[in-house]
């Protein structure tokens, strides 16, 4: 089964509106390995001047196609995999324990990609979003009642990362 499910940003020199690709996050509740996993996934792009019939609806539909790229073992169910919007290949996840990591998806499998542990936040939870305002900010809540906010900017991550502010008792 898939809980986290997130588009990849396309880097600056993509123009393609029809080569995607997809950040899915397994969950296997223990019975097996768990992985974030990039799906690549071409879809064909609608001519607006073309009338949409049923005959031309099937091309479209058949001419979508997507590839399993790579799978990253991921320790814990993925709860949530949110991609950093400053940049597509830093990825931030909640587990199934209320771990929040920081993957570097630029990183061989040799180099490790897990590349942070935030820590702060404990228990379940599945509230986990990237500032739009300062996009190297991520903050995540679960069951702790705890709001926890981070800065993810290249020369701030590390093994343990503290978090800049947590916002407790929160209903």
């Amino acid at each position: 089964p898939t809980s986290a499910v997130e588009w990849i940003p396309p880097s600056k020199n993509d123009t393609s509106a029809s080569d995607l690709q997809l950040l899915i996050g397994s969950n296997t509740g223990g019975q097996d390995k768990n992985y974030l996993k990039i799906i690549d996934v071409h879809l064909a792009t609608w001519d607006p001047k073309v009338k949409v019939t049923a005959a031309s609806k099937q091309q479209h539909i058949e001419k979508a196609r997507h590839s399993f790229g790579r799978q990253i073992e991921h320790p814990g169910d993925v709860h949530r995999a949110r991609c950093c919007p400053a940049k597509r290949n830093l990825v931030a996840t909640r587990n199934d324990v209320g771990e929040c990591l920081l993957f570097d998806l630029s990183k061989s499998d040799e180099q490790n990609p897990l590349c942070g542990k935030m820590i702060g936040s404990h228990g379940e939870g599945f509230a986990l979003q990237w500032s739009v305002k300062n996009p190297y900010y991520v903050a995540s809540g679960g069951g702790d009642k705890v709001v926890s906010i981070w800065d993810c900017n290249d020369n701030k991550i590390s093994n343990e990362m503290q978090p800049l502010i947590q916002l407790k008792g929160h209903d």
